[in-house]
C-alpha cells in the first residue's frame, strides 16, 4: 500500500535536484552473484541460462554452494537412461537434468518418495509434447539407472550394408548418379547419408533409401573418388561402406516404357484414361512427362509415374507418349496409339 505513495514522494523530490546522479557506487560488502532460480545457490555451467539471475546480497549472506539442482549427464537417446559403456556412441547425448531433492529428506523420507513419484509423472508430461508445455518442470529429471542395450529387442543386431552401385573400382555417371544399396537391419532405418569425397550430398530419412545424387560442383569429374554410405538404424547403430570409383560422362538415354494403356487399345468416348510408365537411368531420372499428341499433360519428378486423364476425348485416333529426361539432359521416349470409339 505504501509503495505507490513513496514513489510519488520521491519522484517529486528528485524533480528539485539538478543533475541527479544516475550511477551509484556499490557499497562495500555487497555482492551480485549469478544465482540458480532452481535452488537459490550459485549458478554453474550446468544451470540453463534462462534459469540464472543476478541477485544482490550482503557478502556474508551470499550463497556459497554450486547449484545442486542441475547436473550434466550423458544419456542413452533410445531409453532415456544413463549411457553405459555398451551404448553406441551415436546413441549418446549430453544434457542438463534436474535433481529433485526434498528439503527435509532425511527427517521425512516419505516426502522424497512422493517427490520422486511426482517427478516421474512430470517427466512423462515433459516428453509428451515438443515444447514440454504439459509439465511443471523446467528440465527433465536426471535418470538414476544405466541402460542395458540387451534389454531392447533387436538392438544388439547390428545392421549390414553393401554398396551395389557404383562398384568398387568401377565407374559412375556424371553430373549425377543413382546409387544402389542392399542392407539388413534388426529394427528400422532411421537415416541413410551419402558422402562423395567426404562431402555430405544427401541425407535420406524415408524410402527410397537410394535416391539420385547430384554431384556437387566442387567435386570435379576427373580423377578417383570415394562414395561413402552411412546407415543408421532405429537404435542408432551405424554401419558404413565405401567404394572407390571414377566418373564418366553420362551419354546414355534413359530407358522408358509406357505400360498403360497398351499400344492399339480402344476405349469408349467419355472414359477416363490412366497413363502409367516406368523409367530407369544410371544417373537417375530428373523428370517424366506425359503427352497427348503434342500436348504436354504432366511433369513427374518422382515415382510412380502415373496420370489420370479425364474422359473428354472425342472419337478418333490419338498418340499417347512419355518422355524421360535424366540429370545429364539425355532423353528417352515411348509412344502408343489409342483409338477412341463412340
Amino acid at each position: 500500500i505504501a509503495a505507490p505513495i513513496w514513489k510519488e514522494i520521491l519522484t517529486r523530490a528528485h524533480k528539485s535536484i539538478e543533475n541527479p546522479p544516475t550511477i551509484f557506487p556499490v557499497p562495500e560488502g555487497i555482492v551480485q552473484p549469478q544465482v540458480s532460480l532452481l535452488s537459490g545457490e550459485l549458478a554453474t555451467e550446468r544451470t540453463p541460462v534462462e534459469l540464472r539471475r543476478a541477485d544482490i546480497f550482503l557478502a556474508e549472506h551470499a550463497p556459497k554452494l554450486p547449484d545442486p539442482a542441475c547436473v550434466h549427464v550423458t544419456v542413452d537417446k533410445v531409453t532415456g537412461l544413463l549411457a553405459s559403456d555398451s551404448c553406441p556412441e551415436e546413441a549418446q547425448e549430453e544434457g542438463s537434468f534436474l535433481i529433485l531433492t526434498s528439503v527435509l529428506a532425511e527427517r521425512f523420507p516419505d516426502w522424497q518418495k512422493s517427490l520422486d513419484v511426482w517427478g516421474q509423472q512430470q517427466v512423462a508430461l515433459y516428453k509428451a509434447t515438443p515444447d514440454h508445455s504439459g509439465s511443471l518442470l523446467p528440465l527433465p529429471v536426471a535418470p538414476t539407472e544405466s541402460c542395458d542395450p540387451a534389454l531392447t529387442p533387436g538392438r544388439l543386431e547390428k545392421p549390414e550394408l553393401t554398396v551395389l552401385y557404383p562398384r568398387d573400382s568401377g565407374i559412375a555417371t556424371y553430373p549425377s548418379l543413382k546409387p544402389a544399396i542392399d542392407f539388413s537391419v534388426g529394427s528400422t532405418v532411421r537415416e541413410v547419408e551419402y558422402l562423395i569425397d567426404g562431402k555430405s550430398v544427401e541425407k535420406v530419412t524415408a524410402e527410397p533409401w537410394d535416391p539420385p545424387l547430384r554431384v556437387p560442383r566442387s567435386v570435379k569429374e576427373e580423377g578417383s573418388h570415394t562414395l561413402e554410405v552411412r546407415l543408421t538404424d532405429e537404435y542408432y547403430n551405424v554401419v558404413k561402406e565405401s567404394v572407390q570409383f571414377r566418373f564418366e560422362k553420362d551419354s546414355d538415354a534413359p530407358s522408358v516404357e509406357l505400360t498403360s494403356p497398351v499400344d492399339g487399345a480402344s476405349i469408349p468416348s467419355g472414359a477416363d484414361i490412366t497413363l502409367r510408365a516406368t523409367a530407369k537411368d544410371g544417373g537417375g531420372i530428373k523428370v517424366v512427362q506425359f503427352f497427348l499428341n503434342e500436348r504436354l499433360l504432366s511433369n513427374d519428378a518422382q515415382e510412380p509415374y502415373e496420370l489420370n486423364y479425364p474422359g473428354d476425348l472425342r472419337p478418333g485416333d490419338y498418340t499417347l507418349s512419355v518422355k524421360a529426361t535424366d540429370f545429364a539432359g539425355n532423353t528417352g521416349e515411348d509412344a502408343v496409339e489409342l483409338m477412341v470409339v463412340p
